[in-house]
């Protein structure tokens, strides 16, 4: 009986109903995350390195470097302030616990 795994699920074994609309769905949202996951990736990468090389171009590539540098130096200063909130935040959650 191999190859007859649909008709042994569908007719044999009553546990599963709609196996091939089961399946079906399955597939569909795999597609649709792949998707998904392949827009929010493709998208973002594309744009920087668009906007780097035309920025590079137009102004020279002092300007991408500076806009790269302040991006850095933000994310650190704000990584920094983030600190002691979190900290605050995860003590208060904790004793309201109690």
């Amino acid at each position: 009986m191999k190859g007859f795994t649909f008709y042994k699920m569908s007719n044999l074994d009553n546990r599963i109903q709609n196996a091939d609309q089961l399946l079906t769905q399955d597939v569909d949202k795999f597609c649709e995350g792949l998707v998904e996951l392949y827009s929010n990736l493709t998208k973002p990468i594309t744009d920087v390195l668009l906007y780097v090389t035309r920025i590079g171009g137009a102004l020279g590539w002092g300007a991408p470097s500076i806009l790269f540098g302040y991006l850095l130096v933000s994310g650190v200063f704000l990584t920094y302030l983030r600190r002691p909130v979190s900290r605050f935040h995860s003590e208060k959650e904790t004793s309201e616990r109690f």
